[in-house]
């Protein structure tokens, strides 16, 4: 490295010169960054991941198809053919925000293997999980744990969940899916039965044979709404690959762990030898300033000098008295010997 010039202005060749004479602090940081991943490795639960695939269900497609028939025979009930009867996507993205919900999560925690399960969902070794679950706390855990992502560029989604145990992280997303479903379809189907119920009120109370007309053929489509959803398959979105759990390991991830804690390990190694071990060689106008500034502070100021002073007044008048006395004693000595 040549003189006078500091770690910032080095060019590449001395940066790299630097680096081989911190090898040592970096083999040693980079050991250390292995043992800390060993440790982490070590205290660390691994968890397993499961994956299930959803899509829009198909049922309300078909009432869809079933109301546009009857619109184009009577144009009167063409906004009502596409207001009463959703879309399924559209019940397939209700299905996404409610299995978030409160409500979902009451009735997952009136499964007792449900709550066992939960119990045991912790990370590492010297912690243990939580014990009190409500329908507050499960839903936030559903929202943060449950990961949802696209499937290339298709409508349907994949869900995944991780947990200590891989089976009952399958059984969890089953359940969840099961649940979250039932739970839109019961919404729904309150919804029918008090459709229906106002329907026939009114079919009797109508006196207009047209009038009579509209509401029976309401009515016959919100029965056949009714069938539709008391059919045994999923309402609001249909299972295109059932829950099943992947072999490999979704946490810890051994190789981003060890990669991650050695480059820590390495990078600590070289900001020490950087700030501590590494001093910088001055140049010969550098070293003049630094005598000077050495000489700067070796001159004394004014507070010097009068200490200094008062110093040689004490010692002057010390040595004054000390001689004084030495006379009186001189001529005290001739005075005894005469005697």
């Amino acid at each position: 490295m040549s003189k006078g010039q500091t770690f910032s202005e080095m060019d590449l060749k001395e940066f790299m010169l630097q680096l081989f004479k911190a090898r040592y602090y970096l083999f040693i940081g980079a050991v250390l960054g292995l043992l800390t991943a060993a440790i982490f490795l070590f205290v660390s639960i691994p968890h397993y991941s499961a994956r299930m695939v959803l899509a829009p269900s198909l049922s309300m497609d078909s009432i869809s198809a079933g109301r546009s028939g009857l619109a184009s025979s009577q144009e009167s009930f063409s906004f009502e053919a596409q207001t009463i009867a959703a879309p399924s996507q559209l019940y397939f993205e209700r299905f996404q925000e409610v299995m978030k919900g409160h409500a979902v999560a009451s009735l997952m925690l009136q499964d007792r293997a449900i709550i066992d399960g939960l119990k045991r969902d912790n990370f590492f070794i010297f912690t243990s999980g939580k014990s009190d679950w409500d329908s507050a706390a499960l839903a936030e855990y559903i929202q943060r744990r449950v990961i949802v992502d696209p499937v290339g560029e298709t409508v349907m989604r994949g869900y995944g969940y991780a947990h200590v145990d891989g089976e009952f992280a399958r059984l969890f997303l089953s359940k969840l899916h099961a649940v979250t479903d039932r739970v839109i379809r019961s919404d729904v189907s309150k919804n029918l039965n008090a459709r229906l119920d106002y329907l026939r009120t009114s079919l009797q109370r109508a006196g207009n044979s047209e009038n009579r007309k509209v509401y029976a053929d309401l009515m016959a489509e919100q029965e056949r709404m009714t069938m539709f959803i008391s059919l045994p398959e999923p309402f609001s979105a249909s299972v295109v690959e059932k829950a099943y759990v992947r072999s490999k390991i979704y946490w810890p991830s051994y190789g981003l762990v060890l990669f991650v804690f050695t480059a820590i390990g390495g990078i600590c190694a070289a900001l020490y030898y950087g700030f501590v071990v590494y001093k910088p060689e001055l140049s010969e106008v550098d070293l003049v300033q630094e005598q000077d500034s050495e000489d700067v502070q070796k001159t004394p100021t004014l507070r010097d000098r009068a200490r200094s002073l008062r110093q040689w007044v004490r010692r002057d008048y010390k040595n004054s008295n000390d001689s004084d006395k030495s006379d009186e004693d001189d001529q005290y000595k001739p005075s005894n010997a005469a005697e």
